[in-house]
Order: C-alpha cells, then structure tokens, then sequence
C-alpha cells in the first residue's frame, strides 16, 4: 500500500440532486474529486431532449472532467479510473452496484453516503419506506462498500428527526444536506489514516427495494395512520392513487 497522502486523489460517483450535494460540498471544503463518474444522460420532457444528471452539470461547472459510461465495470470504464490511479472512490446515490474490479482500484477503499442508519433499510430507497414503515428518526451512514448492498463496515452515522409532515421530498432535502457534512468528516478521517471502520449488526438488517408506480395503490384496509404515511411516503414520485372498479384515481 503506497504511503498515505495529505490530499486524497479522489474519483466522485453519483448522479442525483441528492449526490450533487455531496458534490457541492466537497468542492467547498477543498476536496474537489478527480474525476466524476455519472449515469448517462437521459431523454425527458416533451420534446425528449437529453437532459445531463445534477452531478454532471455541477462538475462541468467546476471544470472537473466527467465521464458517464452505461457500466462503472466495464472495460472501458474500469481503464479510466485505474489510469486516474484514485486513493478513494466516493459514492453517492450513483445508481448502480460496483463489482470487484472496481472496489479493488483505490488503495484506500470505496466509501459511500446512504440515507438510513444502517443495517436498517439497505437497498435504493431509504427514505421512502422509513416514513411508510412509521419510523420517527432516521439519518445517513458512510460505509466501505463491499460486494453486497449496503453491507459494509461503518465509518460514520448521524440522525435526524422524521417529522409528523415530512414527505420523502422533504426528508431527501435534510438528509441530502447532512450527508454532505458527514461525508467530508468521513473523508478527513480517512485522511489521518483512521478508517477501519466497524461491522454491521446483521441481526438488525432491514431492506428498502426500490419505489415502483405500484407501490403508490392505497390500500383502504390500512388505519388512517398508515395511509397518510403511504401518502408521505409517496411524495413526489409515484403518488398514490385508489382504483375503484378498474377505474384509476390519482389522490396525491
């Protein structure tokens, strides 16, 4: 293992508002990634015209050099980050599963923010289901990646309050903004050489599957509570709705 530097050489993973964030702090703190890896453009809106991820527009706006291939294990892409030679990977949100040629090139790991106090709610979508499943605090960790999702050792965690009010839109902001803040504490602490990390409690060990537009279907046998959480919980994206003799009602 090379000698550890005073400045991490760093490449960025992450793709979503919530990732630019991280981003964005990082850039202000000093500690402006390398290089930043991105999911490819999409076509959106009306006239389907490509439209960049936050993550992009901001580290072109930085001049940071950007790269978006359809895999971060292909071998192209893997040729890039061994060439930019990188001490650490940061992920953030970046919105696919890395494999092994790729966790093994920074020589000092792969770390990445997630939006639950893991072990609970590994998986794509934290916060939704910790507002649907009624919890009242929640928080990020930082953790090493490994081969599996969300399970690797600790480096650090903070909570916050899940208010009474709190959509997944309003939750993602808090946590988007926290996360920031523990991020780059995780990374000073991997600059002084403290970054061990502890295990998950795997007895504790709860999962967050991805949001589908059927999660959004209410389901009137729930308690009123349940349902306005399902409510919450589904702001903005899929909403939810009721079908009343095949018939398909948007509610919210």
């Amino acid at each position: 293992m090379r000698e550890h530097p005073n400045k991490l050489r760093s490449v960025f993973m992450g793709t979503p508002d919530f990732a630019a964030r991280s981003l964005e702090e990082l850039i202000k703190k000093g500690m402006a990634p390398d290089l930043v890896f991105s999911q490819p453009s999409r076509r959106s809106g009306r006239g389907m015209l490509s439209q960049a991820p936050p993550v992009v527009d901001l580290a072109l706006a930085h001049e940071i050099p950007v790269e978006q291939p359809q895999k971060a294990s292909s071998e192209e892409a893997v040729k890039v980050l061994k060439e930019v030679n990188p001490d650490i990977i940061i992920v953030v949100a970046y919105g696919e599963l890395l494999k092994k040629e790729v966790l093994d090139i920074p020589a000092y790991g792969c770390i990445n923010l997630h939006a639950s106090l893991l072990p609970k709610y590994r998986g794509a979508a934290p916060i939704p289901w910790s507002i649907m499943m009624g919890e009242t605090v929640t928080g990020v960790t930082t953790f090493f990646l490994d081969e599996g999702m969300d399970s690797g050792r600790m480096l650090l965690q903070e909570k916050i309050e899940i208010k009474s009010d709190d959509t997944s839109l309003s939750l993602t902001e808090k946590l988007a903004d926290l996360g920031a803040r523990v991020l780059v504490k995780s990374i000073q602490i991997i600059e002084k050489g403290d970054y061990k990390g502890i295990e998950q409690y795997n007895k504790e060990v709860t999962f967050a599957p991805k949001i589908r537009k059927e999660h959004g279907c209410i389901n009137w046998n729930d308690t009123a509570e349940q349902i306005v959480r399902h409510v919450r919980a589904m702001f903005p994206w899929p909403g939810t709705f009721s079908i009343w003799r095949t018939k398909r009602d948007l509610l919210f």
